[in-house]
């Protein structure tokens, strides 16, 4: 019996054109690499290849005459075609040759996970922090959360953004044509509207960024379906996403999909369009306009206690770029000094914008001054 199955086996394999063999099996190769095919089938044949995606039976192929070199990244299939017309299985592998992404390379700079109306407009947007190296996103791959596979040769320069979406109709029914987009979400997969853990691989399967998100504080809740994006702070900075206070809610409804959503100040700092006593650069630091008035009592709130300790609250935003805001004191409008006591986070807030909250311990003097200073920063 044992004889018959080995014989049976041999028999099979006979039968079988297994395809040719590749001196490497796929993956990150150096800038140097070259790839060898070779006939281990012991039948005779011509080996031919491809690398424009189509398969070598289909008359496009070329015949493998020696080493073959990359001078980017590629998908190759090979065939070996006998002198009878028969076809060999087929062998294919990608080769990825420029610069791999890594950790601390990519951010994912935007998450609309729940956007008002057509679901299909769900999209992720990755961005190049790498100061000086364009990156290749070959086989670079969303294993959690959401399911895609860049496709061999796309490539990310310095500070350049890309968008993965759900559904590419409903994502330019919102926002238009015109927009870097590598695919759609494979697999039926969707973004979790509750909160959702979001993984991405290099193209060997190691973790370039892994943390997941969440639709309630200290999360910015008006993302969940009330028509904000998730955006991530200063991402240059390649900042913990794990992290509730590195995230804002966009500035626009819908988000801001391929752009960088922060809000750069230009104009006279001193200007005060609408009259209502509040510089131009100060309204721009709140998140206010300089073309309604408004009160500052809506954005700055106090309470103090003699005895107890003193509470200030101040609405700011988080989009704004190129301005630095300080919360000061004085006792005597003279002499004046930073409010020593750190502020912290107490609620994100639509529109970019978040309310900070900050304890001065007592006792606190029966009068004291406080104001709000706008200085211009690079």
């Amino acid at each position: 019996m044992i004889a018959y199955l080995s014989r049976r086996v041999a028999w099979l394999d006979n039968q079988f054109f297994r395809p040719p063999t590749f001196s490497h099996p796929g993956g990150v190769v150096s800038a140097q690499f070259t790839l060898t095919i070779t006939n281990t089938t012991g039948r005779a044949g011509t080996i031919y290849f491809t690398l424009d995606g189509s398969d070598p039976i289909d008359g496009n192929a070329v015949v493998y005459t020696g080493p073959i070199a990359f001078n980017a990244s590629a998908s190759i299939k090979s065939r070996i075609g006998a002198s009878n017309g028969e076809w060999s299985a087929l062998n294919e592998a990608s080769y990825v040759t420029g610069t791999p992404a890594g950790p601390g390379d990519l951010v994912i700079s935007e998450i609309m996970y729940h956007p008002v109306g057509d679901r299909g407009a769900e999209f992720l947007e990755l961005l190049n922090i790498n100061p000086s190296e364009s990156l290749d996103l070959s086989l670079v791959r969303f294993a959690a959360g959401v399911e895609f596979t860049f496709p061999v040769g796309t490539t990310l320069a310095p500070g350049e953004r890309i968008l993965v979406v759900r559904d590419s109709a409903s994502f330019q029914a919102v926002h238009g044509s015109g927009h870097s987009v590598a695919g759609e979400f494979e697999q039926s997969s969707a973004l979790d509207n509750s909160g959702d853990r979001i993984v991405l691989n290099d193209a060997g399967g190691t973790n370039i960024l892994n943390f997941s998100y969440r639709d309630d504080p200290p999360w910015p809740d008006s993302a969940d379906g009330d028509g904000d994006s998730l955006v991530l702070l200063d991402p240059f900075s390649n900042p913990d996403h794990d992290d509730p206070d590195n995230w804002r809610s966009s500035t626009t409804s819908d988000g801001n999909p391929g752009l960088d959503d922060g809000v750069v100040f230009a104009g006279e700092p001193g200007l005060d369009r609408d009259g209502d006593r509040l510089p131009a650069l100060l309204e721009h630091a709140l998140g206010t306009t300089d073309l309604a008035p408004d009160l500052l009592s809506s954005v700055l709130t106090m309470h103090f206690d003699p005895d107890d300790h003193g509470e200030i609250r101040i609405t700011r935003s988080l989009a704004a770029q190129n301005v630095a805001l300080t919360l000061e004191w004085s006792d005597g409008l003279q002499g004046w000094q930073p409010v020593p006591e750190p502020s912290t986070l107490d609620a994100h807030l639509p529109g970019g914008r978040a309310r900070f909250r900050t304890l001065l311990p007592a006792p606190q003097p029966a009068r004291r001054y406080f104001r709000l200073r706008a200085e211009l920063t690079e």
